[in-house]
């Protein structure tokens, strides 16, 4: 499975992301209960999975899933924490129209290292 790139948000427009998503409504039911233990600044998130099932009334293994699922579609990125507890970021994916286009210059100068500013007072 390709994984998709996503970029972290907060819970209302995560929400709003996925109502308009195509992701099964198992994925979605779980991302919607991830976001109500979201933090609203961060995005981040760690319910245990047995915290999850309860919440979208599955069972955990089907919830793993759907979390797997929502991360290769970018809707969600896990990070497996030193005590095996998951920490998760909310995320969405990133489209075409989110990208911004820059002319090969500009690109070029984003790539280069900035200059010193010790050379400038030479």
């Amino acid at each position: 499975m390709v994984s998709v790139p996503g970029v972290p948000c907060q819970p209302l427009q995560y929400l709003t992301a996925v109502a308009k998503s195509e992701l099964s409504s198992g994925t979605k039911a779980t991302c919607w209960a991830l976001a109500s233990f979201a933090n609203t600044k961060t995005g981040e998130a760690y319910p245990t999975v047995a915290t999850l099932a309860k919440a979208v009334g599955l069972s955990g293994p089907t919830v793993s899933q759907h979390t797997k699922r929502a991360e290769a579609a970018g809707y969600l990125h896990k990070h497996v924490r030193h005590n095996n507890s998951i920490l998760y970021t909310i995320t969405i994916p990133v489209t075409d129209d989110m990208i911004i286009n820059l002319d090969t210059e500009t690109s070029l100068d984003l790539l280069s290292p900035p200059e010193d500013n010790a050379d400038r007072n030479e």
